[in-house]
């Protein structure tokens, strides 16, 4: 009688392997980096999002701050800017052009309509903004 199956080094052998081969497509693709690219756009929304609601619930102006590779939100206390939140990009480059963005007490915007350029590893997006109803928008370009 003849045994027709693997032995269990010949299953760990070729185990090994496949994992090799495609830890090595994985990094030689950086199939994450469009995922963390989504997930820096998906948290700067809803930043945003926090921000005006909060604006609307406190009475307070919320601003965001914008540099090139980070962003901080910050909001008005008697006189003084207290800083909520501070976040590092990693995978999305902002436009120069964009500085700041302020919510006034009643979540509205402080700035004009206007559209700024969001630049990702892979993508590009748009964030357009339209003051008037507190609306802003991420569209991929």
């Amino acid at each position: 009688m003849k045994n027709k199956g693997f032995t269990l080094i010949e299953l760990l052998i070729s185990l090994s392997i496949i994992s090799i081969i495609l830890a090595m497509v994985t990094l030689k693709f950086n199939i994450f980096d469009s995922f963390y690219e989504k997930e820096e756009i998906n948290t700067l929304l809803n930043d945003l999002d926090y921000c005006k609601e909060m604006s609307i619930i406190t009475g307070r102006d919320y601003d965001i701050f914008f540099k090139k590779d980070n962003y901080s939100i910050n909001y008005n206390l008697n006189s003084k800017k207290k800083i909520i939140k501070k976040v590092n990009l990693n995978y999305i480059k902002l436009s120069e052009r964009l500085s700041i963005i302020s919510y006034r007490n009643r979540g509205t915007l402080s700035q004009k309509s206007d559209t700024y350029k969001i630049y990702g590893k892979k993508k590009k997006y748009n964030l357009k903004i339209l003051p008037a109803i507190g609306f802003i928008k991420i569209e991929e370009v």
